[in-house]
């Protein structure tokens, strides 16, 4: 029975960090590590909620770029990516 349970508990151990490693790739862009939408969208709602219940203020900090296709075009992905590393 233990080397059962042993097995069952592995089993359980390794589906929780492979359910934790989905949850991160469907939040956190892969080449940045940043957040994506789904994870930006999530760390929002957080962020707003704690600042109601403790009546704090928050901020958003954004950043567009610009033309970033001539720097895809110009000098290809790799610099591109790059650049957003």
């Amino acid at each position: 029975m233990s080397i059962a349970s042993q097995r069952l508990r592995r089993i359980l151990v390794s589906t929780m960090l492979a359910e934790r490693e989905n949850e991160r790739r469907a939040s956190q862009d892969a080449l940045t590590g940043l957040a994506n939408r789904a994870g930006l969208e999530a760390a929002l709602e957080r962020i707003c909620t704690s600042a109601r219940e403790h009546d704090n203020a928050a901020a958003l900090f954004y950043m567009d770029m610009d033309d970033f296709k001539i720097i895809n075009d110009t000098h290809g992905h790799a610099a591109g990516d790059q650049v957003l590393k």
